[in-house]
């Protein structure tokens, strides 16, 4: 496994703090840390959704 969760959970936070002290809207690529970084999209998008609740996931094209 490649992904820390921890540390994915730490970043979401500063990025989500980050953003609501400049009043940005935060995006995140669809499975984001879970294709080449083999992480689970399923943990992630639980982090995303307690950390960044206000964020938005893109999806772009299709993944193989």
């Amino acid at each position: 496994m490649y992904v820390n969760y921890d540390a994915f959970r730490e970043c979401v936070k500063k990025i989500n703090s980050w953003a609501n002290d400049k009043n940005i809207q935060i995006y995140f690529q669809f499975k984001i840390s879970s294709t080449l970084a083999g992480g689970d999209w399923n943990i992630i998008l639980q982090i995303i959704t307690e950390e960044a609740y206000n964020s938005i996931i893109c999806k772009f094209g299709e993944y193989r």
